[in-house]
């Protein structure tokens, strides 16, 4: 019930056999090579169908019992380091009947994998997530679409990314009621749309949705999603070359955020500003402030991936800048790459490593 692979922790946690009698049963299906050991305390059943022939013969009514169980002992056996868990967490729970404990779980898990890069795990777990949240409501499957959508704009997964937006605007149109909910949503699908017609080149439908998402933006008064707006359309313009256009949106996108106390998006909108500046003539001294500035955001919303890529840039400030004391930056390159080391963000690594020289 645990899966293929388990460990022994986790079998004591999930049984109500005392000791003695789970290690007999152990070493029973051990003889019998039903099972193998694998590392220190670690069991893994030997052929796939020997689980499938033990697990058809349960009751659906025991399955369910069991399935709980086992979600139950991953969390105590594992309890605060779960994220390599939700998975197995999401698969236990919905097999348990407890639909609303395995969304999270799903949803946990695409967390996991986006720190990975894992882009198309994550959207898998989050139909999973989907597929469970379905028997209730149109409302309840939204947050977990809008996610989807956006992990399969990340990674440019141009075919699922489409059929995303078509099911978000089927869904966004049947949710309209006319409330301040429907009218953010229907926002947040047209930034969406701006984004993939920005992406394949269609510049009119691009202008288009970008100017329905301002507008919807005002409407709602949702901080977050104007401050996503902002920011969206100020890269835009910095990419066309309106520079003091870019900037104006971006400045607002700030501190709209900052005034929202949301600390990792507005920390975001500084550093593309601060880009802006790196690239277009800005002051050392007023880059080093503004990033430092960012580094202390990220902090505050414990964001660790994007402090990494602040202290990136203020490591290459003084190299880009010419200075020959490099001493500045081995402090910045010294305090960034652990951190990238702890989260596994190995192309930072690499980066920080190239640009440290």
């Amino acid at each position: 019930m645990l899966g293929r692979s388990f460990s022994y922790p986790e079998l004591a946690a999930a049984t109500a056999l005392d000791e003695g009698a789970l290690v007999d049963g152990l070493d029973e299906l051990w003889r019998r090579r039903i099972i193998r050991e694998v590392g220190g305390d670690g069991y893994d059943f030997s052929h796939d169908r020997i689980r499938d022939v033990a697990y058809g013969v349960i009751s659906q009514a025991r399955r369910r019992l069991l399935h709980r169980r086992a979600g139950e002992a991953l969390q105590r056996v594992h309890a605060g380091k779960l994220g390599p868990m939700q998975a197995r967490l999401g698969h236990h729970f919905a097999a348990a009947g407890e639909a609303l404990a395995a969304i999270e779980h799903y949803r946990q898990a695409a967390a996991v994998a986006l720190d990975r890069y894992a882009h198309a795990e994550a959207a898998d777990h989050l139909t999973a997530a989907m597929a469970l949240a379905e028997s209730g409501s149109d409302a309840a499957v939204y947050p977990l679409l809008a996610e989807r959508e956006r992990v399969n704009r990340l990674a440019r997964r141009m075919d699922a990314w489409e059929e995303d937006l078509v099911q978000l605007a089927q869904l966004v149109g049947r949710l309209d009621d006319g409330s301040r909910d429907a009218t953010l949503r229907q926002g947040q699908l047209a930034l969406a749309r701006h984004h993939y017609a920005s992406w394949v080149g269609h510049k009119e439908d691009s202008a288009r949705h970008a100017a329905d998402a301002v507008r919807l933006a005002r409407a709602v008064d949702h901080p977050p999603f104007t401050a996503e707006v902002m920011l969206c359309l100020g890269t835009d313009r910095w990419e066309e070359g309106r520079f003091d256009e870019a900037w104006t949106l971006l400045d607002e996108a700030y501190h709209t955020a900052l005034k929202a106390d949301l600390p990792a998006l507005a920390a975001l909108c500084l550093d593309v500003q601060m880009q802006l500046l790196m690239f277009h003539g800005g002051s050392e001294a007023r880059i080093r402030e503004g990033l430092s500035r960012c580094t202390e955001l990220y902090s505050k919303a414990q964001d660790e991936s994007g402090k990494v890529r602040t202290l990136n840039k203020l490591l290459y400030l003084p190299i880009a800048q010419g200075r020959g004391d490099y001493r500045e930056a081995l402090t910045y390159f010294e305090q960034a790459l652990p951190i990238a080391q702890r989260i596994g963000d190995y192309a930072a690594e690499m980066l920080l490593e190239r640009n440290a020289g």
